[in-house]
């Protein structure tokens, strides 16, 4: 079911890279573009990087959210281990990012919603993530909730982000 998205995503990247053919490319870069690129379009049906980019602004958000978010995850912070010990700072940068990554989160529900109202859905095999758990939501609101929603979204894009990166690492073709 989701493996036309994963091959129209190689094949995309594997055109990029021709066309960049005499040009340094850093694939670290690439292969991060192309798994982004793959789980967004599982989840909310579009792309963030790369070429035919629906909403530069829209993406240019993602970007910043995820690049914020890599940063501060990787970050030690010591008032985890040691809590006397807590900066203010840090954890003023991590509520901003989740305030944020939230605001995005709710933006692309309302977006799936209104094409959900207006029948600009494709059919049952064309559904991403979202609109797959907002018709969940129509039959029982209770268990559903936009904020269940968005949770699903954040910890089904760490485990697919996170599989993805394995396979690459291990070689093993996302086809």
């Amino acid at each position: 079911m989701l493996s036309p998205i994963r091959l129209e995503e190689v094949k995309s990247m594997i055109c990029v890279l021709f066309r960049n053919q005499n040009q340094f490319v850093d694939m670290r870069t690439v292969f991060f573009e192309l798994v982004l690129n793959i789980m967004m379009r599982m989840i909310a049906g579009k792309r963030y990087y790369g070429e035919n980019v629906s909403d530069v602004e829209e993406a240019k958000r993602f970007r910043a959210i995820h690049t914020e978010s890599f940063l501060l995850g990787g970050q030690t912070i010591i008032g985890d281990y040691i809590p006397w010990i807590k900066s203010k700072e840090m954890e003023k940068r991590l509520i901003e990012c989740n305030l944020k990554r939230d605001s995005f989160l709710q933006c692309l529900i309302e977006e799936q919603r209104r094409k959900i109202l207006e029948g600009d859905c494709c059919g049952e095999k064309k559904k991403n993530l979202i609109q797959v758990l907002l018709s969940l939501q129509e039959t029982e609101p209770e268990y559903y909730t936009d904020d269940i929603i968005k949770g699903l979204i954040v910890v089904r894009t760490l485990i697919m982000f996170l599989y993805l990166l394995i396979l690459m690492i291990n070689g093993v073709a996302i086809s």
